[in-house]
């Protein structure tokens, strides 16, 4: 578990080092909060249980732990981030959140992004010669989710095979496996009214 003290602050974290999650640069368990210094302040915290990232003062999103299947957001897979990697998505990031093997963020241009493994919620299928190569090679980085001209995003969530955007307007937009109907949609449908 990491929290933040408030915003500009390094992120204290206890529990598991599991994967390096805990940026202290070891995979010791800690019992008391350590503050993670292989992270920069922040003013955003988001975490799962095979790392942690953080948004910093430059909107750039920065995170320590898994990176198998780019949930981290850098494009060079690596069994754990042991010292803090940075995202590709192009900063300022507005917003961002992460669940286990993905990350979205809402980009300053208001752009919606996705890395990690390759499913439904990713948007373009690869090709099967991709895959065969391995999940590492069925993995983006970041790539683009189609939201409607004009919708103005005001936050994100990722969760276990879906994610949700709100917008400024009220307007609540899905898009995954987990979004009924269509199953597997592949761009974001409105799935709450304003």
């Amino acid at each position: 578990a990491c929290a933040l003290r408030g915003s500009g602050t390094q992120p204290l974290c206890f529990g598991s080092g599991a994967n390096y999650r805990l940026g202290t640069g070891t995979t010791v368990t800690a019992e008391a909060a350590v503050v993670a210094t292989e992270l920069p302040a922040a003013s955003v915290l988001r975490l799962d249980a095979r790392h942690t990232m953080v948004l910093d003062a430059s909107g750039t999103v920065v995170g320590v732990g898994a990176n198998d299947t780019l949930e981290l957001g850098a494009l060079t897979p690596t069994s754990d981030a042991i010292t803090a990697v940075t995202a590709s998505f192009p900063p300022p990031v507005r917003d961002f959140d992460t669940h286990s093997e993905w990350t979205g963020a809402i980009l300053a241009d208001g752009r919606l992004a996705t890395c990690g493994t390759v499913n439904e919620v990713l948007g373009p299928t690869p090709t099967p010669a991709m895959c065969a190569l391995g999940p590492t090679a069925c993995s983006f980085g970041p790539e683009d989710i189609a939201v409607p001209s004009g919708l103005v995003l005001a936050g994100i969530a990722m969760g276990a095979g879906a994610g949700v955007v709100w917008a400024e307007d009220g307007s609540l937009w899905g898009w995954g496996s987990a979004v009924t109907p269509p199953a597997q949609a592949l761009v974001p449908m409105e799935v709450g009214a304003r």
